[in-house]
């Protein structure tokens, strides 16, 4: 069974003006990303919201098809260490990703 990891939710907080959300929907902010591209060499923007950004990641996964149809995948613990670089006067308009690694 091939293994390929990563963390299922990342992401930092979302605007003040959202209020209060559930983990469950992403959105700009990130949230249950749920992408198996997301493994380790790949590249994550987010817009800062609050200051500090509020950073997060959880929801190890170890192997996920295309989505989580009927909220599945092979959860697991994971140990994670994230770079994270703040890019200023960056102006884009939604959270995108770029993928360079291997899985």
């Amino acid at each position: 069974f091939p293994l390929n990891c990563f963390f299922g939710q990342m992401g930092v907080a979302p605007a003040p003006n959202k209020g209060t959300l559930s983990s469950i929907k992403p959105g700009e902010h990130g949230g249950n990303l749920d992408n198996k591209e997301l493994s380790p060499g790949s590249t994550l923007y987010f817009r800062v919201n609050v200051p500090g950004a509020m950073f997060s990641a959880g929801d190890g996964h170890g192997a996920q098809g295309d989505g989580e149809f009927c909220v599945t995948a092979l959860e697991t613990s994971l140990h994670g260490r994230f770079r994270l670089t703040v890019l200023k006067n960056k102006n884009d308009e939604y959270t995108h990703n770029t993928h360079t690694g291997s899985s």
